[in-house]
């Protein structure tokens, strides 16, 4: 599942995103006010 999540929702979150990412395959977009800056996806899609 593609996810938006902000900056401090990722502060707040980090434990239960990874999780999501690791367990689920989730794919986490960060932005910080409407700038996307960062995704985190699992190991599988980047290697």
């Amino acid at each position: 599942m593609k996810k938006e999540v902000s900056t401090t929702e990722l502060h707040q979150k980090l434990g239960e995103l990874l999780y999501g990412v690791y367990r689920n395959g989730d794919r986490l977009i960060i932005k910080r006010a409407d700038t996307l800056l960062a995704a985190i996806v699992p190991i599988e899609a980047y290697q």
